[in-house]
């Protein structure tokens, strides 16, 4: 598939440098790459907000316990949704062995989420 052609079957040798400039610049890893600071960036954003909340619905509790809640729910919350996303993009999508509707489904995903 897409995958394979991506790899490639025999690269030439190469130094390590020019591995490393020919895979950035590779398409699919510079979006995974920007799809990835995007949601780092938003879920640091959300983060912020959600602890200043909790500090204001329960000042009773110890700040580490506030961290804590939000710890544990941010860790908990994403599970079922990347369970659900692995199986939609590998089912029905095609997952790796079509890279562009994958990247695509991935993208759009990310831009509703926010």
């Amino acid at each position: 598939g897409e995958a394979q052609r991506l790899l490639g079957a025999a690269a030439p040798q190469r130094s390590g440098l020019t591995k490393l400039r020919a895979t950035l610049a590779t398409p699919v890893v510079a979006r995974t790459v920007g799809a990835g600071a995007f949601v780092c960036g938003t879920v640091g954003f959300v983060l912020y907000f959600i602890k200043q909340v909790a500090a204001r619905e329960a000042p009773s509790w110890p700040t580490s316990l506030q961290t804590t809640a939000v710890s544990a729910v941010f860790v908990a919350a994403p599970i079922p949704g990347n369970l659900v996303g692995a199986y939609v993009v590998e089912k029905r999508i095609g997952g790796y062995d079509r890279l562009g509707p994958t990247l695509s489904f991935v993208s759009a995903a990310a831009l509703g989420a926010v």
